[in-house]
């Protein structure tokens, strides 16, 4: 079996070429809460699903990963995406990649924030139901309802490609929202890129327990088809979040969905 059972251990050092990260923040659901206990909900599962993938022929046993744990708990978004920018900063200025599970979909900002900083340029390329384009929610601009708002006044619109929407407001861009069957369109080889998944992109039916599902939505087969031609396009992926996952409305089944889809993630477009 697979499992990070092996990386929770405290380390003196930063080691490996890539880290998971766990990010148990939800301060900003605007629905369902428990998107904190996702993490560690995540890491229970994989312990149940094998290393190799028959996706993409390799083994995550292969690969030099370090499990980081889980960030403190803040209480207030401002800290959580200071201190996660600020960690993505740290470790992506060291050259190691990170993976980081949250959560609900406004850790994305702080994510994209250190990235940024790291690398001096970014492209954001987000699986999601939502159109996330509010400009505040609930009277907070960093909601999750917000995120593909702030990275697009972050990074610019060009740099920004959203697939799999299926709720509107009604004033978002639409040049930002593409279908599934227009990937890759627009996203470029050279530009150092995040890969956003929020869970709800698919279909109610695989992946219930999220924080907003919406009906409609993907296949996994359709995701890992996604996976597969980011993969064939070369893209340079440094970082991967993996967002929305309320455990306290699954049975294990979605966490397993999870857990395999960072394992495809890790082991497709990262190694």
């Amino acid at each position: 079996m697979c499992g990070w059972q092996p990386f929770l251990e405290a380390k003196d050092s930063l080691v490996g070429k890539l880290a998971i990260i766990g990010v148990p923040w939800d301060g900003s659901a605007s629905f369902r809460k428990g998107m904190r206990h996702a993490p560690d909900a995540i890491r229970v599962a994989s312990q149940s699903i094998e290393s190799y993938s028959a996706v993409f022929g390799r083994d995550i046993r292969d690969v030099d990963l370090t499990d980081l744990g889980n960030l403190p708990r803040y209480e207030d978004a401002l800290s959580l995406l200071e201190a996660l920018s600020g960690l993505l900063f740290k470790l992506h200025s060291n050259g190691i990649r990170t993976i980081c599970i949250g959560g609900d979909h406004s850790i994305t900002v702080g994510i994209c924030s250190g990235l940024l900083k790291a690398y001096g340029k970014l492209q954001a390329i987000v699986f999601d139901a939502h159109s996330d384009w509010r400009d505040e929610y609930n009277g907070s601009k960093l909601s999750h309802a917000c995120t593909i708002r702030r990275l697009s006044e972050m990074l610019g619109d060009e740099f920004v490609h959203v697939f799999g929407v299926r709720s509107f407001v009604g004033d978002e861009p639409m040049r930002l929202y593409r279908k599934f069957d227009e990937l890759p369109c627009g996203i470029s080889v050279d530009v150092p890129t995040h890969i956003s998944i929020d869970l709800d992109v698919l279909d109610p039916s695989i992946m219930s327990a999220v924080g907003n599902p919406e009906p409609n939505g993907v296949g996994y087969g359709e995701l890992l088809e996604a996976l597969q031609k980011l993969r064939e396009g070369r893209y340079n992926v440094v970082s991967i979040d993996v967002v929305e996952l309320c455990p306290q409305y699954d049975n294990g089944a979605c966490a397993v969905v999870a857990a395999k889809l960072i394992v495809e993630c890790i082991l497709g477009l990262m190694t």
